[in-house]
């Protein structure tokens, strides 16, 4: 269920092979080009493909890359350093990069988008359990050039955010929308009342976000689990993942619609599989799929497709 005020929905996308991908510099000349989505996917049955690294053992966001091909980023929980881990498509460690200038207070998710065309990480230290914090912060940083097994990634803006009523919010749930040039939070709440923010990341400091809406989990039609911890929007902008500990549903968009109207359309359910605390999701780089992982020791890194 829905109140929102004025944003759109998207379709899917995610990462193949080892070679740098050329950049993009927003979805439209992404290349992936596929007709209006009128009716909800079928999904398939997940198939586990690998399972994550031993210095992940509490993977709390996911994105695949724009810059390689193949490649998926995650990071830990709160409790580690700044750092972020590039993964196989079989959950093989590729690399290990510390972000320089960053602090790790509850980093909860990531996302890949575009900055000045060039593919750009924005990670979100958006976590509160406390609900607590002033503010919160997300830093933006180039992908890396290439991915040594140890890395320094450089060049990362922190942006200072607030919520317009000055209310602290828990959230785990940060996408980057090439579409509006925003930033999308959202919140996390016992009784299942996600609100949706979005930000320019102006650098304005600190920066209020702007509310677009709520969704109603474990309420029809968003049956199932109350606590949103991961999501994702499609490369190209046509649709929306939104995921819970046991739960996972899109939202699909149209070309010119915003994302507040999407997220006020019907949401479609997507499979998702047992996990011991299920905290991700990330469309593939294609779009045509999206995986799931858990955090944990070994952790299943599960792939579904989309027909």
């Amino acid at each position: 269920m829905l109140r929102l005020s004025l944003l759109a929905l998207l379709p899917l996308a995610v990462a193949c092979g080892q070679a740098r991908a050329p950049d993009v510099p927003d979805g439209s000349s992404s290349g992936i080009v596929d007709p209006p989505v009128t009716a909800c996917p079928t999904v398939g049955a997940g198939e586990q493909v690998g399972v994550l690294p031993g210095g992940l053992l509490e993977a709390s966001g996911l994105a695949a890359s724009r810059a390689f091909d193949g490649v998926l980023y995650s990071h830990n929980d709160s409790g580690d350093t700044a750092r972020v881990f590039a993964l196989g498509l079989d959950g093989s460690l590729r690399s290990v990069l510390t972000v320089a200038g960053a602090a790790a207070v509850d980093w909860e998710d990531l996302a890949i988008g575009s900055f000045n065309g060039k593919p750009t990480l924005y990670i979100g230290d958006i976590g509160d359990n406390a609900r607590a914090r002033k503010d919160i912060v997300v830093y933006r940083a180039p992908e890396p050039d290439d991915l040594p097994p140890q890395g320094i990634l450089t060049g990362a803006t922190a942006f200072h955010l607030v919520y317009p009523d000055g209310r602290a919010r828990d959230a785990e749930a940060l996408m980057w929308d090439d579409r509006e040039g925003v930033v999308v939070i959202v919140t996390k709440d016992f009784g299942g009342h996600s609100e949706v923010f979005t930000a320019r990341l102006t650098g304005e400091s600190p920066e209020a976000l702007q509310r677009i809406g709520e969704l109603g989990f474990g309420q029809p039609p968003l049956e199932g689990g109350n606590l949103v911890t991961d999501g994702d929007l499609r490369r190209d902008g046509s649709a929306i993942v939104l995921r819970t500990y046991g739960s996972a549903y899109l939202w699909r968009r149209a070309a010119g619609q915003s994302l507040a109207s999407a997220f006020a359309g019907a949401p479609c359910p997507l499979r998702t599989v047992n996990e011991k605390q299920g905290e991700a999701i990330a469309f593939t780089a294609d779009g045509r799929g999206y995986f799931t992982t858990s955090e944990g020791a070994a952790a299943p890194l599960t792939r579904f497709l989309l027909q």
